[in-house]
C-alpha cells in the first residue's frame, strides 16, 4: 500500500509542477495531465500486458501448427497417402507462418505501451505518457492497415473460391 501511496504522491507532485509551470509560462503548451488521465492509463498496463503475452503466445501455436501441418504433409507423402490436393497443407503452413509474424508486430506495440505504463508508475509520468500515446498510435494504425487489407483480401479470395468450386465441379 505504501508503494502505491508514494507513486500517487509522486504522480501529484509532477502534476503541481506541470500546473506551476502553465502558470508560470502562460506561452507555453506544457502537457496537461489529470489525475484520472494517468490513473486511467496506468490501469490499463496490466490489461495491455496480458494481451500482449497472449499474442506472443498465439504466435508461438501459429508457428507450431505450421510445423506440425507441413510434417504431417511430408510425412503423408513419404508413406504413398495425399493429405490435400496440390500441397494444400503446405501452402497452410506457409499462411500460417505469415500470419504468425504479422502478430509479433501488435505484440511488440502492446508490449511496448506495458512498458511504459511501468515507466509512469516509476515517476516518469510524462514521458510514459508520450510513450503510451505513440505505441497505442502505432499499435492502432497496424491493426487499421491490417483490417483494411482484408477487406480487400477478403471478397478476392471468396471469388477465387467460387471460380475454383466451379471449375471443380465441372470436371
Amino acid at each position: 500500500m505504501e508503494d502505491g501511496q508514494r507513486t500517487s504522491e509522486k504522480i501529484d507532485r509532477k502534476l503541481d509542477d506541470i500546473r506551476k509551470e502553465t502558470m508560470a509560462n502562460p506561452d507555453k503548451k506544457p502537457p496537461v495531465l489529470t489525475d484520472t488521465m494517468v490513473e486511467s492509463v496506468k490501469g490499463m498496463g496490466p490489461w495491455v500486458r496480458f494481451l500482449s503475452v497472449m499474442g506472443f503466445i498465439s504466435v508461438g501455436f501459429m508457428i507450431l501448427g505450421a510445423a506440425i501441418m507441413l510434417g504431417i504433409s511430408l510425412f503423408a507423402k513419404n508413406v504413398g497417402r495425399n493429405t490435400m490436393p496440390g500441397g494444400m497443407m503446405t501452402a497452410m503452413s506457409i499462411l500460417y507462418v505469415i500470419i504468425a509474424i504479422l502478430y509479433i508486430f501488435p505484440s511488440l506495440y502492446l508490449w511496448n505501451t506495458a512498458s511504459a505504463v511501468v515507466r509512469m508508475k516509476k515517476g516518469d509520468i510524462v514521458g510514459g505518457m508520450e510513450t503510451v500515446l505513440a505505441k497505442q498510435k502505432s499499435f492502432w494504425k497496424f491493426v487499421g492497415i491490417m483490417v483494411l487489407s482484408l477487406l480487400i483480401i477478403y471478397p478476392i479470395f471468396i471469388i477465387g473460391v467460387l471460380v475454383f468450386g466451379a471449375m471443380s465441379g465441372l470436371h
